[in-house]
Formats: C-alpha cells, structure tokens, sequence
C-alpha cells in the first residue's frame, strides 16, 4: 500500500512527541558526520538533522534513509538548491537558518515538513505568510535566549517553535518551561575533538544521558499531547 502522504509529518510530531529534541549533526567530513549520527541514533535520538554546511549532506542524509529507527533530516538549509537536493534523496524533515523563498512549497510538495528559521517578530511573521506551523528560533542561544522565546510564543500563541543554535544540555527545561516545542542539540552532544579521536562510544553516552535528560520534558511526559492550533 502507499504511505499516506502526511506520513513524514506525522512521524516527525510523534518523534517530538516521545522527546522533544534532535541531534544536529556537523562534522570535518561525511566519516564523521555519519558515525556522529549513528552515535546520537544509538544514544536514543530518532531525529537526525544534518547541517546543510556538513561535506556531502545529501549523501549522509541518502545512507540514513533506510535505516527504520530514525528519521534523517537537513538543518540550517540557507538556499534553495540545499532544500531541493536534500528532498531529492528523501529527506523526512527540512530546517531553515531563515525563511528560504520557495523552500516551503517544495518540501509541501514532497509531503514533510518545513521549518523556516525567524529571530524577530516581523521575521516569524513572514514565516507564518508562508503558511508555516512551526518556525525555528535561529540562533536561539544569541537571539535573547529562552526570554525571547517566551515573548515570541506569547506573540504567535498558535506558532510552534524549535530551538536551534548553541543550546546547552543543563538548559533544556528553561527552553521547554519558555514554551519550546522541541531544542535542536549539537555541541551538547559532541566535541570537534572527539570526532577526531573517533571516540563514537563518549559521544554515545553523551547523547544517551541528555537524551533521557530530554525525553523528561516531553509531551507525554508531562501529560500533552494536544497539537497546538493551526
């Protein structure tokens, strides 16, 4: 039978749902990128989103896709091009750094989910012009941290917004408490110098425990599971 066409939206808010982060994965080379994702997959995150400026995104991205126990996405898509080719070898999710012209009727026409990148009011509102659901707070770290996020969510009661840009492990119940639907985590997880050690197994338990440290704040953990408004 043919997946229904909303299924890659579907499995990207259950994934939320179970734990509201993801692993963003960046790396020297495509090696590294690719045992770093399986790293985090093994430490329990089932949402992998590989940098658009990671060497070979697309082919990271391409290898992932068949494996059943997670879901490969782009992040920090920034033109047009890096949107279509990561649709091109399946993607199941694509992330903007900002609101990338076009982007969102490809990924509607392919059937996943879009998420464009905004800081400022005026930014997530071109966001939500665009018809978009959920938008990402880029760099939310820089861009007046889980205070603004707070102001942003009582601006747009019926956006859902993602974190993503230099969140910190011991910080994810002041992003969850501030209104986050879910935190993108990187440097939380991973260190330039232990991927070039190849020390996949420290990588591992580190994005083991700040898994488990996430899944604490899920919807489901604290008894949410309603979608927010569209």
């Amino acid at each position: 039978p043919a997946m229904p066409a909303d299924a890659p939206t579907v499995a990207f808010e259950n994934a939320l749902d179970h734990c509201p982060a993801f692993a963003f994965i960046r790396g020297a080379d495509a090696a590294a990128v690719m045992h770093t994702a399986s790293a985090c997959a093994a430490g329990g995150f089932r949402l992998l989103a590989i940098s658009a400026q990671a060497p070979q995104a697309t082919t990271v991205i391409s290898a992932l896709r068949p494996r059943p126990d997670f879901l490969p996405g782009l992040a920090g898509a920034t033109e047009r091009s890096q949107v279509e080719a990561a649709v091109a070898v399946g993607a199941g999710f694509i992330l903007g750094a900002h609101r990338v012209p076009g982007a969102a009727a490809i990924a509607g026409a392919a059937g996943i989910p879009w998420v464009p990148g905004a800081m400022t009011p005026g930014e997530v509102a071109a966001c939500v012009a665009d018809g978009a659901q959920t938008v990402a707070l880029f760099p939310a770290a820089s861009a007046g941290g889980p205070r603004h996020l707070r102001f942003l969510q009582e601006t747009f009661p019926g956006v859902a917004f993602i974190a993503l840009g230099g969140i910190a492990g011991d910080t994810l119940a002041a992003w969850m408490d501030a209104g986050a639907r879910a935190v993108g985590l990187g440097g939380a997880l991973y260190a330039p110098a232990l991927q070039r050690a190849g020390d996949w197994g420290t990588i591992r338990g580190y994005a083991a425990t700040t898994h488990q440290e996430a899944c604490r704040h899920s919807r489901k953990a604290r008894g949410t599971t309603t979608r927010r408004p569209a």
